[in-house]
Formats: structure tokens, sequence, C-alpha cells
């Protein structure tokens, strides 16, 4: 049901500068994203442990994706992390406190490739999880263009906006999106956000 629907959607690429050149073998825009649903049993909610709905954070990176040609890059940690919510949310508090750069388990990007990053996150502790920090410090980003976006379940992403301007010194960083917490990402919502982005940068 879900892959229809981003088919539907995804059938033609439309933002202006985020869009594949005609010919071009590889996309010029990245989707980074962090999530825990690889750890989650199945239908249990990546943040709540409580719902049907799993992996808000990815599905909204898989239809950003696929409704602007972008390629997919999964940021993960090497350390597990405690599967209940409160359990999950006494690590993270320790690494916000320690400001701990947990190590990344995945493959190095080649960053160097894409002009546009989205970068996607569920909201830690009223900000961007510690492991996101470890993956924006790892790279150049002068003259990239980066547009966060976050899952959460009352908190906004203002706070996670201003980190992501300190870490990604050099870059045009583009206002966020909040998405809610365990509800399914409708794609023509999102839609309706990347037009409003495309709208504000001709």
């Amino acid at each position: 049901m879900f892959g229809r629907r981003i088919f539907l959607l995804g059938a033609a690429y439309f933002m202006v500068g985020f869009t594949r050149p005609s010919g071009a073998a590889e996309s010029r825009t990245l989707v980074a994203f962090f999530s825990r649903l690889p750890e989650m049993p199945s239908g249990a909610d990546a943040v709540t442990h409580a719902t049907a709905f799993t992996g808000n954070v990815e599905e909204a990176a898989k239809t950003i994706g696929a409704l602007t040609g972008a390629d997919l890059y999964a940021i993960r940690s090497s350390r597990k992390y405690p599967i209940l919510h409160r359990q999950n949310s006494i690590e993270a508090k320790k690494e916000l406190d320690e400001n701990a750069r947990p190590p990344l388990s995945s493959p190095s990007v080649d960053l160097s490739k894409y002009s546009t990053v989205f970068i996607g996150f569920p909201i830690w502790w009223y900000q961007e999880p510690m492991i996101v920090r470890s993956f924006l410090e790892k790279y150049d980003w002068q003259g990239k263009t980066v547009i966060p976006f976050c899952v959460s379940m009352e908190v906004g992403i203002d706070r996670a906006e201003n980190n992501i301007k300190r870490f990604c010194r050099g870059a045009r960083v583009l206002s966020g999106r909040r998405f809610e917490s365990g509800q399914t990402v409708r794609p023509d919502e999102i839609t309706a956000w990347l037009k409003t982005i495309q709208k504000e940068n001709e």
C-alpha cells in the first residue's frame, strides 16, 4: 500500500535543484536519516514502543527520496540503544550531558557528489540525537544546502535546526519540518512541504 502511494506521487520528480539532471546516472540530492527501526521488534513504534506505526523517520525519508529522486543514506550507530522508550530516554540524556559522539557503524558517504542534503531524525531531549552530531562533524558542509526534518510527539524542530546550523559550517540550512510521531507520514503532506521549499527558493 505504502509503495503504491509512493509510486503514484513520485512518478515525476518536480523539485528544481533537487531533480536528477536529464541523462545523469546519480542524484545530486541525499536524504540522510537516523532511525531506530532496525532495532525494533515487529509492530513496535520506535518512539513509544506502544503503537502499530513503525519507523516514522525512515518512512518520511523514503517518501522524500521517492518524490525528489534523492539517494538514501541511513545513519547507524555501532551501539545498540534500549528498545523501551524510558530506558532509551535515560541513555539519550546521558549522551547529551556528556556531549558524546557515539561511533558510526554506517559506511562513509561521498558527500562531494551532493549539493542538497535532507537530514532526518527523531527528537531526543528537545533536539537531535547525538549520533546525528557524529555524522555532521564527519563531513565538510561548505556550499551545501541542508534541509532538516524530524519526528516528535510535541517538540518542534527549532533547537535542532539551530544546532545543525552550528555543525554544518558553510552550509545554507533551510527551515526544517516536524512530523508527528505515532501517525503515518502522509505523502501528500510531504509533497506540500517540498513545494513550499521550492516556492521559497525560486
